[in-house]
């Protein structure tokens, strides 16, 4: 058996498995759409990390161009917000991401 043939298999199931939501909410369903998602989320992150972040972020830092670490650092304070004992952090990156747009708007 190829790889091939799993895979064939894999999505005839999967899609089996989504269109059991049409007889009724099932864990079937269930285990599919979190599969998706999942797997969805994981594919954006490492998109966004190896085609955003790594020649608009790292790479200028490596060439010693210090000041994009001014938004990483209020991209790291907004973060704050998850975290309920720090979440008084991430004001100063929101205002500082409020005053910068009021300002190039008006």
């Amino acid at each position: 058996m190829s790889i091939d043939f799993i895979g064939v298999w894999i999505a005839a199931l999967l899609t089996l498995f989504i269109f059991s939501f049409l007889y009724k909410d099932n864990p079937f369903y269930k285990f599919a759409e979190y599969l998706y998602v999942g797997i969805s989320a994981g594919y954006f992150a490492a998109y966004y990390y190896h085609n955003v972040m790594v020649p608009n972020l790292f790479v200028p830092l490596q060439n010693h161009q210090f000041d994009y670490l001014i938004p990483l650092v209020l991209g790291i304070t907004i973060l704050f917000r998850l975290f309920p004992k720090y979440s008084w952090v991430s004001r100063y990156g929101f205002a500082y991401s409020v005053a910068m747009g009021a300002g190039i708007n008006f």
